[in-house]
């Protein structure tokens, strides 16, 4: 009876382990529109995109595609190190992170499943939030508490701050009214100066 008890634990253990360092089903690699190899490159081309978009229309609205995302996650990692290779898809309205890292001696695919949404911060300018919804090993979903100790990194890590406050962006980071993660990506959406737009959180007239 022991020896079966030990048995069952190592066989436990070792799925635990499989789970873990099982690569996840993330589909195909990410997509659409490669806007720059930099963070700054990207922030030059939305703003290029918001300022040509405002210029036909009282509100546009602008893209990060899969590629960008993940350029801007790789241009935010602040340990190249110990996060490796991160990626960023959209599945289901949320942004989908995975990294190479480490669980104890085991290396591992962390993804995190990320809620986006707009924000008004103190200062008053318009801010994009990230929410870390879930964060699994591999295949294997991570306790509440494990979630709870890392979701403030992880969420500083990955939000969109950095961008918007590029000196590409920041210009017209004020008239930022909305956030959607949609089929093509991450759509931020802005509206001339001067137009009041009433179901945003940071709702006055610029």
């Amino acid at each position: 009876m022991a020896l079966l008890l030990v048995a069952v634990l190592i066989a436990a253990g070792g799925l635990l382990t499989w789970q873990s360092t099982a690569a996840p089903d993330l589909g195909a690699a990410p997509r659409g529109p490669d806007d720059g190899h930099t963070r700054l490159q990207i922030a030059a081309v939305m703003g290029r995109k918001a300022a040509q978009g405002l210029a036909l229309a009282p509100h546009t609205v602008v893209t990060l595609s899969e590629k960008d995302i993940t350029t801007v996650l790789r241009s935010s990692i602040p340990d190249p190190q110990q996060f490796r290779d991160p990626e960023g898809r959209v599945r289901d309205g949320l942004v989908v992170i995975d990294v190479r890292t480490k669980l104890g001696p085991v290396d591992i695919t962390a993804v995190g499943r990320v809620a986006l949404s707009l924000v008004c911060p103190a200062d008053g300018a318009p801010d994009v939030a990230a929410d870390v919804n879930s964060i699994s090993a591999g295949r294997m979903p991570l306790p509440g508490w494990a979630v709870t100790q890392i979701r403030d990194r992880i969420s500083r890590d990955i939000d969109l701050h950095g961008l918007l406050a590029d000196a590409q962006l920041d210009p017209i980071r004020p008239y930022l009214d909305s956030v959607a993660v949609t089929a093509d990506g991450v759509a931020l959406g802005f509206h001339r100066p001067g137009l009041l737009q009433g179901n945003s959180p940071c709702s006055q007239p610029s």
